[in-house]
């Protein structure tokens, strides 16, 4: 009996590194997840336009994160209900850069699934 075509492909785990310069289909599930779940870490940010000189940008985080850890803010945020828990300006940057690099192919797949149908 012939074996089905099926039969015939390599078996992979999903922790194995592909054999070609695909991404793995765990790959392109992280990359949907993490895309998804971006929204959810970025929050309301607050962007500079490019060009600002890196000492302001550096002052700007620095206010920031000061804030974030205020008593009396936190004290504030806690009375009405609001849950702090802020990302670094720093991690912030690195989840954009990280979240830009989607493909296309996978923001499409994502917009798809998230369309109300």
């Amino acid at each position: 009996m012939p074996s089905s075509p099926a039969s015939t492909v390599p078996a992979s785990t999903a922790d194995e590194a592909p054999a070609h310069n695909l991404p793995s289909y765990r790959d392109i599930e992280q990359a949907a997840l993490r895309l998804v779940l971006a929204r959810l870490d970025i929050g309301r940010p607050f962007f500079l336009p490019p060009g600002v000189p890196a000492e302001r940008v550096a002052a700007l985080r620095k206010a920031f994160d000061e804030t974030m850890k205020d008593p009396a803010y936190l004290e504030e945020a806690k009375k009405l209900s609001i849950d702090v828990d802020p990302l670094t300006g720093v991690e912030l940057a690195a989840l954009v850069e990280q979240v830009s690099k989607t493909s296309a192919d996978t923001v499409a797949r994502v917009r798809s699934a998230l369309e109300n149908k």
